[in-house]
């Protein structure tokens, strides 16, 4: 799946089940911070990437003795497997490490401290290209070129400014090329906005995007780490 610095936790033999069609039979990967599916059916790939962090819960299907119901919240994905009771203890345990994990995280947010986000969005109209051109010229029914995350509202960086005179900027803008999902320059990959994003650039890959941080902290703070300097 093209991930940076995932380790593969264990691998299942799974079949997605999709309304109105028949299961299909394929792999099912756990990794620290995804579960992945990979099947493949005559000519065609299904890929499916769920980041643990966007679960909501994880629970045996009704009526079905060897099925998994996973939701997030935008879909609900529905599989069987071979050792279920196994499949959902490891699942479970990856969900529940993902919660502590964010509220370690959130408790170590300190009030006079914040991080601003920015999101860069570009598409290409040149797919016939082995390296295509990208560009932040988008078409009307896209989201800004500079955006939130939800790709709603305009952000562009020059716009953002500390909400007070009590606010400094702790340095300059930076691409945030260190979490999960991303390639070495930041970039995660779609076939539209709004899709599931990869870390890697496919033949159907049109548009990709990039979060972009800048720390801000109170003015008294960034004297207190001067004097320590």
């Amino acid at each position: 799946f093209g991930f940076h610095n995932e380790v593969l936790l264990a691998d299942y033999s799974a079949a997605l089940i999709r309304p109105r069609k028949v299961p299909l039979a394929g792999t099912l990967f756990i990794s620290r911070h995804y579960i992945c599916f990979h099947a493949s059916l005559f000519t065609t790939k299904v890929e499916e990437i769920i980041p643990v962090a966007d679960i909501l819960s994880i629970e045996k299907a009704t009526g079905a003795p060897s099925a998994l119901a996973i939701r997030t919240g935008a879909k609900e994905f529905l599989g069987t497997f071979l050792r279920c009771d196994e499949a959902f203890t490891v699942l479970s345990l990856m969900q529940r490490a993902e919660e502590r994990s964010i509220r370690r995280l959130a408790d170590m947010e300190q009030p006079n401290q914040m991080v601003e986000e920015a999101y860069e969005n570009q598409r290409t109209y040149t797919l016939w290209k082995k390296i295509p051109t990208w560009t932040r010229k988008l078409l009307p029914t896209d989201r800004p070129a500079w955006s939130d995350k939800s790709g709603f509202h305009a952000r562009p960086l020059e716009s953002i400014f500390p909400p007070d005179a009590q606010w400094k900027w702790l340095g300059d803008w930076e691409i945030d090329k260190y979490r999960p999902g991303v390639d070495d320059e930041g970039w995660e990959y779609a076939m539209d906005f709004g899709q599931q994003y990869h870390p890697s650039r496919t033949w159907k890959t049109v548009v990709r995007r990039r979060r972009w941080v800048r720390t801000r902290v109170i003015a008294r703070d960034i004297q207190c780490m001067q004097c320590a300097v």
